[in-house]
């Protein structure tokens, strides 16, 4: 007993410890990859850019003054401390304009900003993204568009939770930049180029799956509740929300509904009695036909998920 109560209290002073300095240390840094790359843009890579960034980036990191300035991020769930997103505007100093076309690809594929320090999972990771989706997004970045231009705004350090150091110590870790070129050329399968715009552009698995600290980047399919919903949102107000099962479900998810009813929903904001859809799900009002039949077409082939959400506080 004398032994067992030593090696007890032995492996309570190292968990005491571990804690201790998770919780006043930083998030961990590393190494970023050199990343070789140097875009040649045009007006059409330039547009193309925009349309996605307005789903992609905008929602975070757009200011009140419509500027890609970076903000409060209010609706973050309190679990995972206060999050501030980064100001992406042109500006040399305080946004990303001094970052090459490399360092800007390089965060958005590893996760691991130019001075080594890592973004965690609230910062996307576009491990799937084709290069051509990649580079129109950093020739927008680059572009004079007015949200881009240069904003001469610092935005304040990010305060991690003690959960976040921790599973940014234990679990989210860095992805390694693809070797190989990123391509998706058939969009006339619906199901395939579907499966893309879900787990590849748009990004729609993380909200709409179980748990944020439980999803599979590199796998999506392998996520825990793959698109069965349930995963605990934040609204503008502060108020929990919880995300829509958008599995093959007829009875919890989206099996019963026919693609005039999943049009309104993702492209109009409007649920099926025209109530307007809450925040954070935003209507995608750039999405093309071809682009939400096809994501219609793969979630009515994603497996089946049994799981009522209420969707608001529990």
């Amino acid at each position: 007993m004398r032994v067992l109560v030593k090696v007890l209290m032995v492996l309570l002073g190292l968990f005491l410890v571990f804690g201790l300095y998770v919780q006043f240390s930083d998030l961990p840094k590393y190494v970023p990859q050199e990343v070789e790359l140097k875009i040649e843009s045009d007006s059409l890579m330039i547009t193309e850019g925009a349309r996605l960034s307005s789903m992609l980036c905008s929602n975070c990191h757009m200011s009140s003054d419509n500027v890609l300035a970076g903000r409060l991020l209010t609706e973050a769930p309190p679990e995972f401390g206060t999050v501030y997103s980064a100001n992406i505007t042109g500006h040399k100093e305080n946004g990303i304009g001094s970052w090459t076309d490399g360092e800007i690809a390089c965060l958005l594929r590893t996760g691991v900003k130019r001075d080594g320090s890592f973004a965690p999972f609230y910062m996307p990771r576009f491990t799937h993204l084709t290069d051509r989706d990649l580079h129109c997004i950093i020739a927008y970045l680059r572009s004079e568009k007015r949200e881009v231009r240069a904003v001469d705004r610092k935005q304040a350090a990010s305060r991690p939770s003690f959960l976040v150091k921790f599973l940014c110590r234990v679990a989210w870790k860095p992805f390694a930049y693809p070797s190989q070129k990123m391509v998706f050329t058939d969009t006339l399968d619906l199901v395939a180029y579907g499966k893309y715009l879900v787990t590849g552009r748009y990004d729609c698995y993380p909200c709409h799956s179980a748990d944020f600290t439980k999803v599979d980047f590199q796998t999506p399919e392998n996520t825990e509740g793959f698109l069965g919903g349930g995963n605990k949102l934040i609204d503008l107000n502060g108020q929990e929300v919880y995300s829509a099962n958008i599995s093959s479900d007829k009875e919890t998810g989206i099996g019963n509904w026919d693609y005039h009813l999943f049009r309104q929903a993702l492209v109009e904001g409007k649920g099926s009695k025209g109530v307007t859809l809450r925040y954070p799900m935003l209507p995608y009002t750039s999405l093309r036909e071809s682009e939400t039949r096809a994501i219609f077409a793969y979630l009515r082939q994603v497996p089946e998920i049994n799981n009522p959400v209420e969707r608001t506080a529990r």
